[in-house]
């Protein structure tokens, strides 16, 4: 008899944890541990290409539409993010930043490969690629799976803006 309650237990938990555990792919954001305080940066061009300035600007955009982030252009000295291009031939962008040890963004350069042919040809894969870094500054980390512009392996032509994956992610860090 106490072997049918332990199996019967054992098939409840194993039916509980099956219908409120997502399937894989559901949940895609991966959390890096630091992100920028109250969703909340000023940043300064590092730039003057018209083309890497507009990628930002629909990044920025893209991210402030799905999470209410206020990422804002301005000319102070007390700026988090400044904005590069930078030529290579392997990456599509890349970022740096600096928490001090602690969990906030001090300071984050985000860079998009303008030597990465893909980039310099098509406005939206530079979207995308500014779109992802700019999750990193928001507290998401990269993901090699899954519908979100935090994967590395996504289509950059067709995903370019923050996805629900993504959107969720930034919600769990500033919950």
């Amino acid at each position: 008899m106490k072997i049918v309650k332990v199996i019967a237990i054992i098939m409840v938990a194993y039916i509980s944890f099956a219908m409120f555990t997502p399937p894989n792919g559901i949940r895609a954001y991966t959390l890096q541990g630091a992100y920028v305080q109250n969703k909340t940066a000023s940043f300064r061009w590092g730039t003057t290409l018209t083309s890497v300035r507009s990628a930002w600007n629909s990044g920025l955009n893209s991210w402030a539409t799905a999470s209410s982030a206020n990422i804002y252009n301005s000319s102070t000295s007390s700026n988090i993010m400044t904005s590069y291009a930078v030529i290579s031939s392997t990456v599509y962008g890349e970022t740096v930043y600096n928490t001090a040890g602690g969990y906030y963004i001090l300071t984050f350069t985000a860079k998009i490969n303008m030597g990465n042919t893909s980039n310099y040809d098509n406005a939206t894969v530079r979207q995308s690629t500014a779109c992802h870094e700019i999750g990193h500054l928001l507290g998401l980390g990269d993901r090699t799976n899954g519908t979100a512009i935090m994967n590395v392996n996504r289509s950059r032509t067709s995903i370019y803006t923050p996805q629900a994956d993504d959107k969720n992610g930034v919600s769990a860090v500033y919950s």
